[in-house]
């Protein structure tokens, strides 16, 4: 099956996929936008909203993450004001590590779903998947 852009939707699908594991929410939007106003297949947009919602994911659960070390520098630097020696730099690290390793899981996890999309198929993401079941009327 063709877009109406005149690519395979398994290609469209891929590059969404692809687009989503670079981390680059503008395009994705813009494509998701696309593909859900103007195309008709339906496994397109559902492989789009769970690009995008697989990438929101991530981001939601990396900023989460990221908010720890900065309540931990804020108990740092009101420990500094009673000139108690208090550091969490341990903590800092490991939240650090935390970090890459869920956005390497999170490229992975985009990759593998763009390959898989070649093939107009996917792979199982179950906090997403539950979402678009609940929310995706196809």
């Amino acid at each position: 099956m063709k877009t109406k852009l005149g690519i395979s939707v398994a290609l469209f699908g891929a590059g969404i996929c692809a687009l989503a594991a670079v981390g680059n929410y503008t395009a994705v939007l813009l494509a998701a936008g696309y593909i859900f106003l103007a195309e008709d297949s339906n496994w397109l947009k559902k492989t789009a909203l769970k690009a995008l919602a697989t990438l929101l994911f991530f981001g939601f659960l990396l900023t989460l993450v990221g908010i720890l070390p900065e309540v931990t520098g804020c108990f740092d630097s009101f420990f500094s004001l009673l000139d108690v020696d208090f550091r969490f730099r341990a903590f800092s690290s490991f939240m650090s590590i935390i970090t890459q390793a869920i956005e390497i899981f999170r490229t992975c996890l985009l990759l593998a779903l763009a390959v898989k999309a070649l093939n107009e198929s996917t792979i199982s993401v179950p906090v997403v998947d539950d979402l678009l079941n609940k929310h995706f009327a196809e």
